[in-house]
C-alpha cells in the first residue's frame, strides 16, 4: 500500500511537471508567434491552432506536446510566419527523427540552413531532404552537417551553388574524416580559392 501510494505521488508529480512544462512552453509560443506578430482580433484562432498542432504532434508522434511547442517556437524566431510554422514543423520532426536531434534543435538547424541560402520557409522539406540523404549515404551527421553549413553554407550560396551540392560536397569531405565544422572551413576555402585562381589552378580547370 505505502509504495503503491509513493508510486501514485510520483506519477502525479511528473504528469503536473509535463502540464507545466506544456503551459510555459505554450505562453512563450503565444508571446513570440502571436501576440507580436497577428492583429488582436485573430490571436485567440492563430493561437489555438498552434496549441492543437503541439497536441497533435504529441499525441501521434514520439515528441511530447511541450517538445513540439518548442520545435514551433523556434521556427516562429526564424521568421516563419504561423501558416509557415504549420507547414514547416513536420519536415522538423522527420529531421529530428533521422538525426536524433530535439524538435527546438532540429527546427533551429533547418531554419539556419534556409536562411542561410536565401531560401522561403516553404523550402524546409528540401533542406531536410537534403541533410538527411547526405547523412544516411557519407560519414557525417545531421548535426555535423548543420556546423559546417554555417561555415559553407553563405559563401556557397553567394556563388550560386545549390544546396544540394554543398550537402554533397561535405559529405565526401565527411568521407574523408574531414567533418563539422573542420569541413565547412575547407570547404569554404576551396569555393573562395576558385574565386580568383592562381595561374596553375585556373590552367588545371580549363583542362579539366
Amino acid at each position: 500500500g505505502l509504495f503503491a501510494g509513493l508510486s501514485l505521488v510520483t506519477a502525479l508529480r511528473a504528469s503536473v511537471g509535463t502540464i507545466t512544462e506544456y503551459g510555459d512552453s505554450l505562453a512563450t509560443l503565444k508571446a513570440v508567434a502571436v501576440s507580436a506578430t497577428v492583429p488582436l482580433e485573430h490571436q485567440e484562432e492563430v493561437f489555438g491552432r498552434l496549441s492543437a498542432k503541439a497536441r497533435e504532434l504529441g499525441a501521434s508522434t514520439r515528441y511530447t506536446a511541450s517538445q513540439s511547442a518548442e520545435g514551433l517556437l523556434f521556427l516562429a524566431r526564424a521568421g516563419f510566419s504561423v501558416s509557415e510554422q504549420l507547414a514547416a514543423i513536420g519536415s522538423t520532426l522527420d529531421l529530428a527523427t533521422v538525426g536524433m536531434l530535439s524538435l527546438g534543435e532540429a527546427a533551429d538547424i533547418a531554419s539556419n540552413i534556409v536562411s542561410q541560402f536565401g531560401l522561403g520557409a516553404e523550402n524546409t522539406e528540401r533542406v531536410v531532404d537534403s541533410l538527411t540523404n547526405t547523412s544516411n549515404r557519407t560519414n557525417t551527421s545531421v548535426r555535423q552537417l548543420a556546423d559546417a553549413m554555417v561555415f559553407a553554407g553563405p559563401v556557397a550560396a553567394a556563388l550560386g551553388q545549390e544546396l544540394e551540392v554543398t550537402s554533397a560536397a561535405l559529405g565526401v569531405l565527411g568521407d574523408q574524416g574531414i567533418q563539422g565544422s573542420m569541413a565547412g572551413t575547407n570547404l569554404r576555402m576551396i569555393m573562395l580559392s576558385l574565386i580568383k585562381p592562381t595561374a596553375d589552378a585556373e590552367k588545371a580547370i580549363i583542362d579539366l
